[in-house]
């Protein structure tokens, strides 16, 4: 803020023309802009209502904004331009309430969202709806399921929710209604297509302000047969593992074939290393003395997370934020003895080509690092996400995740 501070007072020394010419430089493309102000609904009869609201004080380079309205049972949405502030709905259904919201937007990134209850009558009735669910997070359960779990608020009366979904892809959408319970699994979704999943909180009829999230499915693998990689001494399997399908995985391999580019993650532990295992991106493992031929191109989150299994790892936010830019390839250094599980999420490929993996480490009878020497080995999950460029998650206002447990990292 300081450097923006410090350019905008050189601007206006120069002349205030040179401002307004560079005024898509002076605001970060990578910021949203503040939610608007001032939402309002009037009815302008008794199908039809007009919303109205202000820019918020830094709407310089807003491209405009973005309108949600929904009732209990439908949902719908629409991009509407800058200039003016306002939107009329046709369609409404008389006496129904409403919930309304709107975010500015910039670019393609969305402000958080100004809200408001109707009642859906001529007269603008105030509504006090139930308070909205929190913590809504997301896992692929397939390419064509995903689960979903949320918090719910401590309110007043009998509350139910309400699921709706809607594809960014098709517009292929669905919902459900009436679940008593704060975790669904949502199936028959289109491969390969990224949705927006919306939770309400339902009271008399009167919808909360929705939760929402944007997540794709990804297939999934070692759910019935878990991948096994195993120590370097062992003969039973490899330590290395192609994660990549269009490589043929995934499907362990050797770490001592040299074979250029194919380890992509691998597992190394020995004597050295006590009671703990290093796993992670192969070419960062320096232990393997043949790491130069191992793949550049897989990078890993910078935490791992603990979770009792792949599907109670539930995120709430988008995973390519989590693999850092820096050009280091990572491993952890985990202690053997470890419960619950845990994950951490991966990239490969090159730009224009990006695949992102969660890869989840199972726990079994306390230990991460199961059986005998010289054969002992982890047991991983993969949910592998086979569209290019789809990190699981798009960033959406306002999410968290699964707490992070503190690893050692090996850089190369």
């Amino acid at each position: 803020m300081e450097l923006r501070k410090i350019v905008l007072t050189m601007l206006l020394a120069s002349a205030v023309a040179l401002i307004a010419g560079c005024q898509s430089d002076i605001i970060a493309p990578d910021v949203p802009s503040s939610p608007p102000i001032n939402l309002q609904v009037s009815a302008v009869g008794s199908t039809s209502a007009s919303l109205m609201w202000d820019a918020p004080a830094d709407s310089a380079n807003i491209t405009g904004y973005r309108v949600w309205w929904t009732s209990a049972t439908s949902l719908d949405s629409a991009d509407v331009s800058a200039v003016p502030t306002r939107y009329n709905l046709t369609g409404i259904t008389p006496g129904t309430p409403y919930g309304f919201a709107v975010a500015t937007r910039r670019g393609a990134l969305l402000s958080s969202k100004a809200t408001l209850l109707w009642g859906g009558t001529t007269v603008v009735v105030p509504l006090v709806g139930p308070l909205p669910v929190l913590g809504l997070m997301a896992s692929s359960i397939s390419p064509t399921a995903v689960a979903l779990r949320w918090t719910p608020q401590v309110d007043t009366g009998a509350i139910t929710y309400r699921a709706a979904w809607k594809s960014v892809v098709s517009g292929d959408s669905g919902s459900i209604a009436n679940t008593t319970s704060s975790s669904i699994t949502v199936s028959d979704l289109r491969a390969g297509e990224s949705y927006v999943f919306y939770i309400h909180a339902v009271r008399a009829g009167v919808i909360s302000v929705p939760a929402s999230i944007v997540w794709t499915g990804a297939a999934r693998y070692g759910t019935t047969t878990p991948i096994r990689l195993y120590e370097t001494q062992s003969a039973v399997g490899g330590s290395g593992l192609v994660l990549d399908p269009g490589r043929g995985g995934p499907a362990t391999i050797s770490t001592g074939n040299g074979a250029v580019g194919n380890v992509q993650l691998a597992m190394y532990t020995n004597g050295n290393l006590g009671n703990s295992f290093i796993i992670g991106a192969s070419y960062s493992i320096v232990e393997y003395k043949n790491s130069d031929n191992f793949d550049r191109n897989t990078f890993i989150s910078d935490s791992i997370y603990a979770a009792s299994s792949l599907d109670a790892w539930l995120v709430s936010g988008p995973i390519d934020k989590r693999i850092p830019n820096d050009g280091n390839l990572r491993a952890f250094t985990i202690p053997m003895a470890s419960a619950p599980g845990r994950g951490f999420f991966v990239r490969t490929g090159t730009p224009g080509d990006y695949h992102f993996v969660r890869v989840f480490i199972r726990s079994g009878n306390g230990m991460l690092l199961q059986g005998n020497a010289p054969d002992r080995y982890v047991e991983l999950e993969l949910s592998y996400q086979s569209i290019a460029n789809i990190p699981y998650a798009r960033a959406f206002p306002g999410w968290d995740s699964t707490p992070a447990v503190a690893g050692s990292q090996v850089r190369r």
